[in-house]
């Protein structure tokens, strides 16, 4: 190498180092044209132009890329790339999105200096600027002179008339937006799929050689880089601390680290920052955005070691004179994207909880019936059984009123407000060891996941069906259960 640097310019050296070694070497020259703060090199940066480079050479034409903000995912996705792409294909056509039209306009334009610099015209003067009347600068639109383009627009915006070799999403989702009820939090995350899958999937230019890049943070089971992996994307995860378990490796290579929580980029982001950072972020939002869990590991409003209480499960083993409820959270549909109905079967004796049965499964109408008569017939000491006044809660009550006695419709505001209030409502419970599953049951870890996750994760049936129980019978402690209590030496299942 220093017999070549001998030989040619710096020109010709930058031009012929980035032939030779591609994207890495094209980052580490053309950073300080674009960026103020001096470039620091990581083997993470490495990783994510190896990953960029197989897109660019079609053997990648799905990839998801999560790592923590402020590793310089941006710059180098929405703006390095696809210049260095443009060298040696600038006819080449890219979109580019992200939740933000100022951001989405602040890369098309870094980008498009970058392109239009003194630097890089003395390198790769064949690709250059139309500055003709076709560049739209407004709209962060703008064409090469061979005819490829860099077109930005914004989650959700319109793409009429643009089709493309290469999308580039960056960020889909500002994080705030997800700090709502987890019902809200799902609409904006369905727009966002609805958006990628539709408007966006629609816009080639050559279908044969298609190719998508995602990069983001995870922040709900959800969310689009859930959505896309569950697909078959490529997924290249790099959170900021190492953990084994979770190591992430491609054909093209990935997380190289071995220590367990070692950083990321420890040049710039050194432990103390981190710490700092985890600590303001608070453990949520460390663990979506720095660790790329939608949930901390260890839980959410409901800690997961507060869910490994446990009970025989048999039935006779119940306290004498436990209180049965049947807990039924309903969906509006059987189809294959409805949500779950969670059926609970809990008992309840001196401020103790047992999760006893469950059912959870997509069911309709006629199937969430024939499931409450089912459990009628099973558990007839389960004289109450309560049901969401939501969904399909409704019509079940029509269809089973004149039936069966002891049908109870909750509406959820009456019983503490929103999903997430109820949650918490209910989880001094667990953290005090008063609720118990039954042990060995095939369905328990699913439960468990479910209630750890919330309100971040995929579902949340049985968390719903769960605080309705508990806060029923909590409400209702002091009442005199009479025959609706079950007695082990007098009566079986």
């Amino acid at each position: 190498m220093i017999e070549l640097a001998a030989l040619l310019d710096d020109v010709a050296l930058d031009r012929e180092l980035v032939r030779r070694i591609g994207l890495r070497k094209f980052i580490a020259l053309a950073w300080s044209q674009v960026e103020a703060a001096p470039f620091v090199p990581s083997w993470h940066i490495d990783a994510i132009a190896d990953h960029l480079s197989a897109v660019s050479r079609g053997e990648i034409d799905r990839l998801v890329i999560n790592v923590p903000p402020g590793c310089s995912k941006s710059i180098v996705t929405s703006v390095l790339w696809p210049a260095w792409q443009w060298i040696v294909e600038p006819e080449h056509k890219f979109m580019a999105a992200t939740f933000d039209a100022a951001l989405a306009r602040r890369d098309a334009l870094k980008m498009r200096a970058l392109v239009k610099s003194p630097w890089f015209q003395a390198r790769w003067s064949k690709t250059r600027i139309n500055d003709g009347p076709d560049v739209q600068e407004t709209m962060g639109v703008y064409h090469t002179t061979a005819g490829g383009f860099r077109f930005s627009t914004t989650v959700g915006g319109g793409a009429t008339g643009w089709h493309c070799h290469t999308q580039i999403l960056d960020d889909p989702v500002k994080p705030e937006d997800l700090n709502v009820e987890p019902d809200s939090a799902r609409q904006v995350l369905e727009r966002v799929w609805e958006w990628w899958r539709g408007t966006m999937a629609s816009r080639k230019a050559d279908p044969s050689k298609f190719r998508r890049v995602v990069i983001m943070q995870r922040l709900h089971e959800e969310d689009l880089a859930g959505r896309c992996i569950e697909e078959g994307y490529t997924h290249l995860m790099l959170p900021m601390r190492y953990e084994s378990s979770r190591r992430c490796v491609t054909p093209w290579g990935g997380d190289r680290r071995e220590v367990e929580g070692e950083l990321l980029c420890p040049d710039r982001f050194d432990e103390t920052s981190v710490k700092k950072t985890e600590a303001d972020m608070g453990s949520r939002v460390a663990a979506a955005q720095l660790g790329q869990r939608p949930a901390p590991a260890e839980g959410n409003i409901f800690q997961r070691a507060w869910l490994a209480h446990v009970w025989t499960g048999r039935v006779v083993d119940l306290p004498d004179g436990v209180r049965l409820v049947q807990s039924w959270d309903c969906s509006f549909k059987d189809s294959a994207t409805a949500d779950f109905v969670a059926g609970h079967l809990w008992a309840y004796s001196d401020g103790e909880f047992y999760l006893v049965d469950r059912v959870h499964r997509r069911m309709g109408l006629p199937e969430t019936v024939a499931a409450i008569r089912a459990w009628a017939e099973k558990y007839p000491a389960a004289r109450a059984k309560l049901i969401e006044d939501k969904a399909n809660g409704p019509a079940v009550e029509q269809v089973l009123r004149h039936e069966m006695p002891g049908i109870i419709m909750l509406d959820p505001k009456m019983l503490g407000g929103s999903k997430v209030a109820r949650a918490h409502a209910v989880s001094p419970f667990f953290e005090a060891g008063n609720v118990f599953l039954p042990v060995g049951a095939p369905w328990a870890e699913e439960w468990r996941e479910e209630l750890a996750s919330f309100p971040f994760g995929r579902n949340d049936d049985d968390v719903d069906a769960t605080t309705q129980a508990l806060i029923y019978l909590d409400n209702n402690k002091g009442v005199s259960f009479g025959d609706e209590t079950y007695k082990p030496a007098r009566r079986s299942f």
